[in-house]
C-alpha cells in the first residue's frame, strides 16, 4: 500500500539529511584514539536523539495507519469488514477485563444472526465501541516515548502486529534498535560528558540495521492490511 511506502521514503530522506548535516560531521572515526572535543560529544548526542526521533515517528505512523485502514474497512457500508487489527483491539480489552460492553456486543451478534431486525443495533453498538477503542489507542501512541522492543510491543501487539515474530527472526537488528534507544535515553537523562560515544562507523551500522527493521515493518503492515476480514 502506497501510504506505507511513503512513510518509509520520508523517513529515509530525513535520515539522509541527518547524515549530511554538520552534526554528523562531528562524529569521530575512532573514539578511543582521537582527542574528544565538546563538539564531538554534542554532535554524537544530537545525532542519536534525531535518529531516534525519526524512527519513533515512523513506527508510530505505521501503527496508526494500520488502525486507520482497519477502521475504514469497518465503516465501509458495502463491505463492513472486521479485520484483525480491530479484532485484536477488542480481544485485548476483553482479556484486560474491560469486557462488559464487548460481551454485550457478542450477545447482540449472536442474536443478529437469527433476527435481522437486531443487525442495525449490533452494528451501532460495535461501531461505538470501535470508536472508543480507537481513541484509547491514539493515547497509547501519544504516550509512547522510545524505539526499543518494549516500546514497539506496546503499540504493535494490541493491533495484532506480530512484532515478536520479527524480533525472533532478526535478533541482531532489534538488538541494534534497543542499543540506539538506550543511548538516546542516556543522552536525554545524563550529562553527555559521562556517556561513552559512538563512532561514525557504529552510527552508520545502526542506521543500516534500523532501516532494515523499517522495511520489515512496512512489508508486514502491507500484508496485515491486505488480509480479508470477517464480513458482518
Amino acid at each position: 500500500m502506497e501510504v506505507f511506502n511513503n512513510y518509509l521514503i520520508i523517513t529515509t530522506t530525513n535520515i539522509e539529511k541527518i547524515k549530511s548535516s554538520l552534526l554528523f560531521s562531528q562524529l569521530l572515526d575512532n573514539t578511543s584514539e582521537e582527542t574528544i572535543t565538546d563538539n564531538n560529544i554534542f554532535g554524537c548526542a544530537a545525532v542519536c536523539l534525531l535518529l531516534c526521533a525519526e524512527f519513533e515517528n515512523y513506527f508510530e505512523n505505521i501503527a496508526t495507519e494500520i488502525v486507520n485502514i482497519a477502521k475504514q474497512k469497518w465503516e465501509n457500508p458495502t463491505s463492513r469488514e472486521l479485520t484483525s487489527p480491530l479484532i485484536s483491539l477488542l480481544a485485548d480489552k476483553l482479556y484486560a477485563g474491560e469486557n462488559t460492553a464487548i460481551k454485550e456486543i457478542l450477545q447482540l451478534h449472536f442474536i443478529a444472526q437469527t433476527n435481522s431486525l437486531e443487525q442495525p443495533h449490533f452494528i451501532e453498538k460495535l461501531s461505538a465501541t470501535i470508536t472508543k477503542l480507537r481513541e484509547n489507542y491514539d493515547k497509547t501512541i501519544t504516550n509512547n516515548h522510545g524505539i526499543k522492543l518494549d516500546n514497539l510491543k506496546k503499540i504493535y501487539l494490541p493491533i495484532g502486529f506480530p512484532i515478536d515474530n520479527l524480533r525472533d527472526t532478526y535478533v541482531r537488528f532489534f538488538d541494534t534498535l534497543d542499543t540506539l534507544g538506550q543511548k538516546r535515553g542516556d543522552f536525554a537523562h545524563k550529562s553527555p560528558h559521562v556517556i561513552s560515544l559512538l563512532n561514525k562507523q557504529e552510527i552508520e551500522r545502526y542506521i543500516r540495521d534500523c532501516k532494515k527493521i523499517c522495511r520489515l515493518v512496512r512489508n508486514k503492515a502491507i500484508s496485515l492490511c491486505g488480509q480479508q476480514g470477517l464480513p458482518l
